[in-house]
């Protein structure tokens, strides 16, 4: 019904009512994205003020250096990064901010960086047109963590963050069985349909079962 008597206040209206997501909501955040970036498809102004207003918020967040209230700051900018998934934020924005969270990486701005990591991280990670610079990013995180002395939780919210953006990678040793083994596995799950079944228990019945 919106969509009928939208008009730029009434747009307006709409974008604060998402922005002022609870802080303590956070789970709302995805479905609040969802919304904004379907209306964006037919109110193409939607988004980029959503966008704006959010930016202007973490720029304040940024300058005052409140040492209190992480719940606010951890919700504007996991807001930010959900709308990247929805490309209605531009991946520029996303970058900027990090930058700026690297660049003072202590107190709160760690507690945030690593909420926008587990955000957006993987999938401007997996981007083909973001996946290098979200690397050096990464890197340049890992760094940091090396380089400052990190409490304790500190240090398990950057790994986590870090190895969720980047899961090491694992080499999978195939098993080995003897040819036997592999010839019995070949009759049960390619060889036999119910076409074959005759071919099969002949082939069964001339295995070694005296053996081991």
């Amino acid at each position: 019904e919106f969509c009928y008597i939208n008009s730029k206040s009434h747009r307006k209206k709409l974008c604060r009512a998402l922005f002022q997501v609870p802080r303590t909501s956070l789970e709302l955040i995805p479905y609040f994205s969802r919304l904004a970036a379907t209306l964006t498809l037919c109110m193409k102004d939607f988004g980029p003020t959503l966008v704006g207003m959010l930016e202007e918020e973490f720029n304040e967040h940024v300058q005052k250096k409140d040492p209190i209230n992480v719940e606010t700051k951890v919700r504007n900018i996991r807001f930010i990064g959900e709308l990247v998934k929805f490309r209605i934020c531009p991946a520029a924005t996303v970058f900027g901010c990090f930058k700026t969270l690297l660049d003072d990486f202590v107190a709160h701005n760690i507690d945030v960086a690593c909420n926008l990591m587990e955000t957006c991280g993987r999938f401007l990670y997996r981007c083909p047109e973001t996946h290098v610079r979200m690397g050096n990013m990464l890197n340049i995180v890992w760094r940091l963590k090396n380089a400052k002395n990190l409490d304790n939780r500190q240090a398990t919210l950057v790994e986590n963050a870090f190895y969720y953006c980047k899961p090491p990678e694992r080499t999978i040793q195939k098993k080995v069985r003897p040819a036997l083994h592999e010839y019995i596995r070949n009759l049960v799950f390619a060889e036999l349909n119910k076409n074959t079944v005759e071919k099969v228990l002949i082939q069964f019945r001339k295995l070694p079962w005296d053996g081991e």
